[in-house]
């Protein structure tokens, strides 16, 4: 039996995208042979690399909402129905969490699956559904710590007051006046996600209840790395047992989590790492 073939069209070169990279490390795992082009290509050659591979799985990202530079949306699900018809399965990725969906309009002859990380409403898309939070990262063990990354509790992400994350970016910037928090924000620490895990006594992360199915990629992150986890929504994960809870918001609470977290045993900690 022939090797699967797989190709993702994104935007590849100009962001660091956790769901491209955790599908190309995902068929590498699978053995399925995967290659990845950037959207922003003239629309021949995407339609000459589609040829070239005759993918059987097509990933997407950002196909209805494509970066300046792109060719049009209808031209790019134009590429995806002439895919479809040598049999390729085409996949939409939505990590957008807004409620209002930017393109309500079928696209069930281009498409066969939407991935979402959220549980807004998609039903304009007249397409099958997953809920897909995070494409977490393959990882067989707790990386070794290194001594650059090493503090009592990091947070590495965006800070930003732009509606979407003011909360976080508050709470952040007071345990930083606190000097309570290391934080990670001049570079995209992404591909070193394992070393920062392993190397911080805690990780901070952030949830935001009130968009419903969406889950901070941290809880899947960094717990997948061996990090303890500092939260306040981390979906199924037990309390003291996979993370170290805190409460919404609330600076104070972080502290307490950290405190009791600096308080365990290392054989403790390492517990709460290797269960997590």
């Amino acid at each position: 039996m022939r090797p699967l073939r797989s190709l993702a069209i994104g935007d590849c070169d100009h962001y660091l995208s956790p769901y491209l990279h955790g599908v190309a490390m995902a068929c590498g795992r699978l053995s399925i042979w995967h290659s990845t082009i950037s959207i922003r290509n003239p629309p021949e050659l995407l339609a000459q690399r589609i040829r070239d591979v005759r993918p059987d799985i097509l990933w997407t990202h950002m196909l209805l909402w494509a970066p300046p530079g792109s060719p049009p949306r209808d031209t790019l699900l134009a590429l995806c129905r002439g895919a479809r018809k040598h049999s390729a399965k085409i996949i939409l990725h939505d990590g957008d969490v807004k409620p209002a969906c930017r393109h309500p309009h079928d696209v069930s002859d281009a498409v066969d699956l939407a991935l979402l990380n959220h549980h807004h409403d998609r039903s304009a898309w007249k397409v099958s559904t997953l809920h897909w939070p995070y494409a977490a990262f393959p990882q067989d063990d707790i990386a070794e710590p290194v001594s650059e990354w090493a503090c009592d509790l990091a947070f590495a992400g965006q800070l930003t007051r732009d509606g979407t994350y003011n909360a976080r970016t508050a709470l952040v910037e007071e345990l930083y006046k606190r000097g309570a928090v290391r934080v990670f924000s001049g570079e995209n620490t992404l591909l070193r996600t394992p070393e920062l895990a392993a190397s911080a006594m805690c990780v901070l992360g952030f949830g935001r209840p009130d968009q419903p199915g969406w889950v901070d990629t941290r809880v899947a992150q960094y717990s997948g790395s061996g990090a303890i986890l500092v939260h306040d929504d981390a979906a199924d994960l037990e309390p003291w047992v996979n993370f170290a809870p805190y409460e919404s918001r609330n600076a104070d609470s972080v502290v307490e989590a950290v405190e009791r977290v600096r308080a365990m045993t290392e054989t403790e900690q390492r517990n709460l790492r290797e269960s997590a």
